[in-house]
């Protein structure tokens, strides 16, 4: 199946829990600047999916599959209970048959899955190889005291804007894959 959608984002359901009540979890704010910076780099809409976990009850496997097939991209979102996640694991490993399968897992020497690491993780032994040979794009700081700090925008202005610095590098990056994808 040819890809028709530009990025499909992986992640753990926790990462996506507010940090307070009102307001919205991580992984949507992600989405929604991705979608905004992409869309303008593009110079059209950003065609981005990801699970919204709508209830427990939801059968959502079949329109997970259907989605990562049709995804030029994948963006994931690595936390501690990512890398412990089986379904995680496992939309990684659709992602990269199907990519072999769409012109590849690498093109011109970059590959179509992004690492986006929202905090640290130690040890990602369950996850495919691929994903421990990118470098990715740390969306924390260490404190003095080596403590991890997430960069969300609930963090204060420093936070926000090193934030939105780095999800504009990581729709830079995929709007250039996007590129090479339709030369290729």
């Amino acid at each position: 199946m040819e890809p028709r959608l530009d990025v499909f984002i992986s992640y753990a359901h926790i990462d996506n829990q507010p940090l307070l009540a009102d307001t919205q979890g991580w992984v949507t704010v992600f989405h929604e600047a991705l979608q905004q910076l992409l869309s303008r780099f593009k110079g059209s809409n950003a065609l981005i999916w990801r699970d919204p976990k709508l209830a427990g009850n939801d059968v959502l496997w079949q329109e997970i599959e259907a989605r990562i097939a049709e995804a030029s991209a994948l963006v994931t979102v690595l936390s501690p209970r990512y890398v412990s996640s089986p379904s995680c694991s496992e939309e990684i490993e659709s992602f990269c048959r199907n990519a072999e399968r769409t012109g590849g897992l690498v093109i011109d020497h970059s590959a179509r899955v992004f690492k986006v690491i929202k905090t640290p993780v130690e040890g990602a032994q369950g996850l495919p190889p691929i994903v421990g040979d990118l470098l990715g794009y740390e969306f924390f700081r260490l404190d003095a005291d080596k403590t991890p700090q997430e960069l969300d925008p609930l963090f204060g202005e420093d936070a926000r804007e090193e934030f939105l610095r780095k999800v504009n590098k990581v729709a830079w990056d995929i709007k250039r894959l996007l590129d090479q994808i339709r030369r290729a």
